[in-house]
């Protein structure tokens, strides 16, 4: 009797056994969680925009004009890119949080010098919206307050004339957009007004009666029309010693971002010869007017 009990005893043991291994879930091969492979229980991660599908990755420029561009893009995200010109190298850098741009650091070396121009912003968010700005050049320190709009856009920035700082003084430049139009005013209270068709600049009325008006072959698609190229360029715009401009040809901050590639900016025109496929831009072929000769031509490599 005792020896059947034992027996007995021994079998629900291993019953027991069998039942609380069937009952240990498998391992997640997605890292734990819920299933959405970040292994943060659920939670989706946000991560910066990518960039457009079958992004450039170099742009040569050989001619009367010399440059190189390369564009640093890991896993779809554009993490900077380098310029190389007889005169300098500028490299531009970006770094994130989540999908905010929490970074971004420009350096420029003159060909020739051992001295580096180097100027670091660190952007400040609020409930994900971009409020403030921390520029550093050579360990002096500027700060500016930022004003966005629903869609993310830079509305008004406003220097806060630190003590000590590049700026020396509190100015506000602001950038009113419409549907069809965008008013900037400068620290100066100078006004460019662009009038926009289809996502392209099309005029611009710049200060002391100069006028520009440029066109685009709207069959063909700018890759530079990206959220991150727009937001380095305003948040860099009139800062003190910083070399953007508006009104520059084709080098217009708000030109080179448009949505397709420009044909003409009033002193040189600009024909796509060649495609990568039926609307990226594979060669350009740049002009000075009327001229027939060719001044630089413009290769992009995918």
């Amino acid at each position: 009797m005792k020896k059947f009990l034992l027996l007995a005893v021994a079998a629900l043991a291993v019953v027991a056994c069998k039942k609380d291994s069937d009952s240990t879930p498998e391992p997640n091969p997605n890292g734990g969680g819920n299933g959405n492979g970040n292994g943060n229980n659920g939670a989706q991660t946000e991560v910066p925009t990518p960039v457009p599908t079958g992004f450039v990755k170099k742009i040569e420029v050989t001619g009367q004009e010399t440059s190189t561009t390369t564009f640093n893009v890991e896993n779809n995200v554009l993490k900077g890119w380098t310029v190389v010109s007889p005169n300098a190298t500028q490299t531009y850098t970006l770094e994130y949080n989540g999908k905010n741009l929490k970074k971004y650091t420009y350096e420029s070396k003159e060909n020739g010098r051992t001295d580096l121009y180097k100027a670091e912003f660190e952007f400040t968010y609020q409930n994900n919206k971009l409020v403030s700005f921390k520029r550093t050049r050579d360990r002096m320190t500027d700060n500016y307050d930022v004003v966005v709009d629903d869609k993310g856009r830079i509305t008004s920035k406003t220097s806060r004339g630190d003590v000590g700082g590049w700026e020396g003084m509190v100015w506000t430049a602001t950038f009113a957009y419409t549907d069809n139009s965008l008013v900037v005013k400068d620290q100066n209270n100078n006004t460019y007004t662009y009038t926009y068709q289809n996502g392209n600049p099309t005029a611009l009325a710049a200060p002391f009666g100069s006028n520009f008006v440029y066109s685009y072959d709207t069959a063909v698609l700018n890759d530079l029309n990206f959220e991150y190229f727009r937001l380095t360029t305003v948040v860099e715009l009139f800062t003190r010693h910083s070399s953007l401009t508006l009104g520059n040809g084709s080098q217009d901050v708000f030109v080179k971002s448009s949505k397709n590639i420009l044909t003409s900016d009033g002193s040189f025109t600009y024909e796509v010869t060649e495609k990568q496929g039926t609307n990226k831009p594979k060669t350009v072929v740049k002009k000075r007017g009327g001229d027939s000769a060719v001044y630089a031509t413009i290769k992009y490599t995918y």
